[in-house]
């Protein structure tokens, strides 16, 4: 029963998060209402600070988002001029609010953007190098199955990192770290097996 208020507690303070709420004002968006136990969006200062951590030269990476709800990440990302951005959302009710999200956004896009409705466990990632972005969307068993399909260069953005030990077994470095003690700040950056 804890388990519950902790959920409600959580639902109340993300519809009230400041950060998000101002995302959505500037880019005329609505990614901010956290769905009660299944949904909530990654913060703009994370996504960014997540994003500018990376090693990488992103023009030539692909950027995909394995849990996409309602496209704050995939939009954000897409801001930086990425060889395409992803995302995938296995919810057909968040996939369309992301879709409604892209034709309202009020940024500049320097990549194109594909959100597709998939489970992300069976979806086809893109051919050629990744950036995946994850927040804690699924159980390890699921991400050892996502990663055994990679066979280029790749990065790995894992927000809430509850199955780092998962990505040390299957040999990714960590290469950047972020800890905060509101667990949903906290980030890890990871090189693939094959850089």
């Amino acid at each position: 029963m804890r388990w519950v208020f902790r959920e409600l507690r959580d639902w109340w303070r993300g519809q009230r998060e400041p950060e998000s709420r101002a995302f959505d004002a500037q880019y005329g968006t609505r990614t901010v209402w956290f769905d009660l136990f299944n949904y909530e969006p990654s913060l703009p200062s994370v996504i960014e600070a997540s994003l500018d951590a990376l090693d990488i030269d992103v023009e030539d990476y692909t950027f995909v988002d394995l849990g996409s709800g309602k496209g704050r990440v995939v939009l954000l990302a897409a801001m930086r001029p990425f060889h395409e951005v992803v995302g995938i959302e296995y919810r057909e009710r968040l996939h369309g609010l992301a879709l409604d999200n892209l034709a309202s956004f009020r940024g500049d896009l320097a990549a194109p953007v594909r959100f597709e409705c998939a489970d992300a466990a069976r979806a086809r990632l893109p051919d050629g190098p990744l950036v995946l972005y994850l927040f804690n969307p699924f159980p390890a068993e699921v991400l050892v199955g996502i990663l055994a399909k990679i066979q280029d260069s790749a990065r790995l953005v894992y927000v809430n990192p509850v199955a780092g030990e998962v990505l040390d077994e299957l040999g990714w470095e960590e290469i950047a770290r972020h800890e905060d003690e509101d667990v949903v700040r906290s980030w890890r950056i990871y090189a693939g097996p094959y850089d």
